[in-house]
Formats: C-alpha cells, sequence, structure tokens
C-alpha cells in the first residue's frame, strides 16, 4: 500500500526554509520527519486540495537533511526550486504564503541523515 505525507502549502511561506508537512493523524502541522504523518491512498483523498497536496512518501524520503533551528535538531525537507520541482509542488507554490510571512528559518547541515 501507497504512503504519502501531505505538504501544507498554505501554511508554509515562500520564505521558509523547509516544507511543513500535515501531523500524525490530522494533529498539525510539522518541518520534523519524526512529527510528519504518514497518510493511506484513503485519507489523502479527502484531504488534498490545492493548498493541501500529496506527495508520495517514497518521493519525499531522498529530501529529507539534518537542519538545526536556535540549537534544536531537525530532519526537514528544504523549501526551494529543486525539491520543489522534483516532488512536482513548483506550480502549487502559487498557494504558498508570501515571503513575508516566513516563520522557518533552520539551516540546513551537510550531515548523512539517520533512517
Amino acid at each position: 500500500m501507497k504512503q504519502y505525507y501531505i505538504v501544507s502549502l498554505k501554511h508554509t511561506s515562500k520564505g521558509d526554509a523547509a516544507l511543513l508537512f500535515w501531523g500524525h493523524d490530522g494533529g498539525g502541522y510539522s518541518w520534523h520527519r519524526d512529527r510528519a504523518g504518514l497518510y493511506n491512498d484513503d485519507v489523502v483523498q479527502k484531504h488534498t486540495s490545492c493548498d493541501n497536496v500529496k506527495v508520495l512518501k517514497e518521493d519525499v524520503d531522498p529530501f529529507w537533511m539534518n537542519a538545526l533551528d536556535f540549537n534544536d535538531k531537525y530532519i526537514s525537507v528544504p523549501n526551494n526550486k529543486t525539491v520543489l520541482h522534483h516532488l512536482g509542488l513548483l506550480e502549487s507554490e502559487k498557494f504558498m504564503k508570501p515571503k513575508k510571512f516566513a516563520s522557518c528559518r533552520m539551516v540546513f547541515i551537510n550531515t548523512p541523515v539517520q533512517h
């Protein structure tokens, strides 16, 4: 059975350093892989829209990177044109909030991600 993450474009700003995912069981949103929810076909069909986009887990997994935000460690997906392109979200970027609303300022570090 396929698994998906749901990217919340509505809650991600064009200026955020990372993409924001739906949390476990629809409980909030998170930049952190450990708190990002995985959903099956039935759930994503009910909840996807132009600003809540399903993305296959296998497509997202190569982009998880270690990051720091105020010395807190995260494993997140960068919000950049390359990642958006590979996840099929480049056209969906228009549904993101403007840069001035950015709240995610984490810094990505080039170290291997623990799986």
